[in-house]
């Protein structure tokens, strides 16, 4: 939980014309782990996050709901709903966390949606993370960063980012400055040492 707060707050977007999304995949959950559900949560932030961008499409799912229309529910819906959510801003974060809690039929349902969402959306910045299972791998979209230990020069230089950004927030918060130095040594190395794989596929339209 240390290490996926630090994460998202450091990649998280700040301007205001940019937005962030962010679900966690938790197998213990079923309904965290259904693809719909998934996408409907990344629809409702981007949505909300600031209504007064995303106004006219508001408007229109409303108009559906107060006719009597039937919300979109399906994977391949809702990912276009996304899409144009996204387009109200200068710059879309999605953050997914533990990708690998879904089993292999979810996954093939939803990796595709989030290579759809990509490629539709170039101002997209995708971070995903995960156990390293082969079907994620194989769907992964060629620009993205999978980065780990002895990985690419890239992921080599992203890791060691995340690395430098951990060790400030051991010096900043003083929640966590209070630790002892040894126990900041363990926690620091685990996180980094998990036999986790993270994804980020950045912007295109640079």
């Amino acid at each position: 939980m240390l290490f996926r707060s630090m994460v998202i707050e450091h990649i998280m977007p700040v301007d205001p014309d940019c937005v962030g999304a962010y679900f966690y995949c938790d197998g213990a959950d079923a309904t965290s782990v259904n693809v719909s559900n998934i996408l409907r949560s990344l629809l409702a932030q981007l949505l909300f996050c600031n209504p007064r961008k995303t106004e006219p499409l508001i408007a229109r799912l409303q108009e559906i709901r107060f006719t009597g229309g039937n919300l979109p529910s399906h994977p391949s819906q809702l990912q276009d709903y996304i899409v144009e959510a996204a387009s109200y801003y200068t710059e879309t974060t999605i953050v997914l966390d533990a990708v690998d809690e879904c089993n292999r039929n979810a996954r093939e349902d939803l990796l595709p949606c989030l290579v759809y969402i990509v490629e539709q959306v170039s101002s997209l910045r995708l971070f995903l993370s995960s156990r390293d299972e082969l079907d994620i791998r194989e769907n992964l979209i060629p620009p993205a960063i999978d980065f780990s230990l002895g990985g690419t020069s890239a992921a080599s230089s992203l890791h060691e980012d995340i690395k430098i950004y951990i060790q400030d927030e051991f010096d900043r918060k003083p929640r966590l400055k209070r630790l002892r130095s040894g126990l900041k040594l363990q926690i620091s190395d685990k996180m980094l040492r998990s036999n986790n794989m993270c994804v980020f596929h950045p912007p295109n339209n640079h």
